[in-house]
């Protein structure tokens, strides 16, 4: 298993201290929130595409305590 990169890790806290109201939520899914466009996505699967790179985000997002 594979683990997010330093410069993943860098775009999500930004990103969730962004969206405090959503991360750190243990219901948060990519696929139903709005503001995790596919933009963002793509821009974090160009730094380190890996099989569960979904599943990395969504529990780095929903640990997150900023």
């Amino acid at each position: 298993m594979r683990k997010l990169t330093t410069d993943q890790k860098k775009l999500l806290d930004k990103w969730c201290q962004e969206h405090s109201e959503i991360a750190g939520n243990i219901w948060f899914r990519i696929s139903d929130c709005e503001e995790f466009t596919t933009d963002f996505y793509d821009e974090l699967e160009a730094l380190n595409d890996t099989e569960i790179l979904y599943q990395n985000i969504e529990s780095y997002v929903q640990d997150w305590n900023g």
